[in-house]
């Protein structure tokens, strides 16, 4: 089971980061203990409920506001698995585009189902990738029916930096600890490598947090924007201080050596002994190369 509600304060501090998440909607009942029981494949249903707050303005928007309609669907999807016709990727690609969500979700269980697909591999990865990035949750569906498809991680990734709220709220009811774990580093990695300063005020407000949540974020952070980031380490608790002085230690010099040597100066001495070693072991790599 996941932590206790946020408190008013922290629902208030991620509200204003991510829009809203401690009121999140329930995941599909087949994220849940006890499987699918209930809940529809996810080729029967082609536009589930999402969430509509705001999320990134990098990103156009809300998902909904981004959506133009769905692509044309062609006439026989299936016929791509007949195992007879050797396809190119750029065909298999350019035939999967065109497919709905639904369709894409269907083929995948087929080619599931018949294996022994001379391009099996192939086929399923171009299929994954569509799904994940024109419905996240259909594919995390198919991932509890298939749990050996490798999409979890790159699924909550992709998600987050299109509509961070729903993956949260997602994330959040699942009852698999493990897949819980893996889709909240996911989601933070993705989220902190769009837009990190956004990622950072979320875990603040996130009791779960933990130290790989902030060195996630503060490696892009510090790739992206450097000095910002160095600007937030005293407001990062202070269990996980060391993750994000460590990150910006390790990342900045790649992006301004100097810079990154004067605020190792200016650090005192406890912050100056965990980013200093860190600083000085990247600055000996980048000038043996």
């Amino acid at each position: 089971m996941r932590p206790a509600p946020l408190t008013l304060s922290a629902a208030i501090a991620v509200a204003a980061a991510v829009g809203f998440w401690a009121g999140r909607h329930s995941a599909p009942s087949s994220m849940k203990a006890g499987g699918a029981a209930g809940h529809p494949p996810p080729a029967q249903r082609e536009s589930a409920t999402r969430p509509t707050a705001l999320v990134s303005t990098s990103t156009g928007g809300t998902k909904a506001a981004r959506d133009t309609g769905a692509p044309p669907a062609i006439s026989e999807p299936a016929d791509l698995l007949d195992g007879a016709v050797q396809r190119s990727f750029e065909e298999l690609n350019r035939r999967v585009a065109e497919m709905s969500p639904g369709e894409i979700a269907t083929l995948l269980v087929e080619l599931r189902e018949g294996g022994g697909h001379p391009q099996q591999a192939l086929i399923e990865s171009i299929l994954t990738f569509q799904l994940m990035g024109r419905d996240p949750e259909a594919m995390l569906d198919l991932k509890v029916a298939y749990p050996d498809l490798p999409v979890l991680g790159s699924t909550y990734r992709t998600w987050a930096q299109t509509d961070p709220v729903a993956a949260l709220a997602h994330v959040r009811d699942l009852e698999n600890e493990t897949w819980y774990q893996q889709g909240l580093q996911a989601i933070f990695s993705g989220l902190g490598a769009a837009e990190p300063e956004r990622a950072f005020t979320a875990l603040l407000g996130m009791p779960e947090a933990r130290p790989r949540h902030y060195q996630s974020v503060f490696v892009s952070w510090a790739t992206r924007s450097p000095a910002d980031a160095a600007a937030a380490v005293d407001r990062v608790p202070e269990p996980f201080r060391h993750a994000a002085l460590a990150s910006i230690a390790d990342n900045w010099p790649e992006v301004d050596p100097e810079a990154a040597g004067a605020w190792i100066e200016g650090l005192d001495d406890v912050q100056a002994s965990i980013a200093r070693p860190v600083f000085e072991a990247r600055m000996a790599q980048l000038e043996n190369r």
